[in-house]
């Protein structure tokens, strides 16, 4: 699964009715508020990453996919990066301040969202991880 276009968005919007126009707009204005986006499946391992969260972590976005999370997070913010995940899984959504590590080493602070994400069924199967860079 890829992260859909602006393009190929717009040219979903022909075939949606009204409230899925809506949804679709919501979804365009997100990506462009939104700069890291990044898909994580139930394993904690990276899906997907656009190319602002992976340059913020000093990778390519296909050097992240299958890449643990644990990867991006220093030690000392690892505790409350575990904590955010809880919280998500009991509330569906969560928020925070972590230390993130770059592939060379270098920390930088950024703030973390996260969404959690369910199939059809309403299983948990990942979540959602919308990242900026503070410093």
């Amino acid at each position: 699964m890829n992260l859909i276009s602006l393009k190929e968005l717009s040219k979903l919007s022909d075939v949606l009715d009204e409230q899925d126009h809506e949804s679709l707009q919501l979804l365009v204005a997100m990506k462009d508020f939104v700069k890291g986006i990044s898909i994580i499946d139930e394993d904690g391992r990276y899906r997907q990453v656009n190319p602002y969260y992976a340059e913020a972590c000093g990778y390519a976005p296909d050097e992240m996919k299958g890449m643990k999370w644990e990867n991006t997070v220093d030690e000392t913010s690892m505790s409350e990066a575990r904590k955010l995940w809880d919280d998500m899984v009991r509330n569906n959504r969560a928020e925070t301040t972590l230390v993130g590590k770059r592939k060379d080493g270098v920390l930088f602070t950024k703030k973390v969202i996260l969404y959690l994400k369910r199939d059809r069924n309403g299983k948990h199967n990942g979540h959602f991880c919308f990242m900026y860079k503070i410093d």
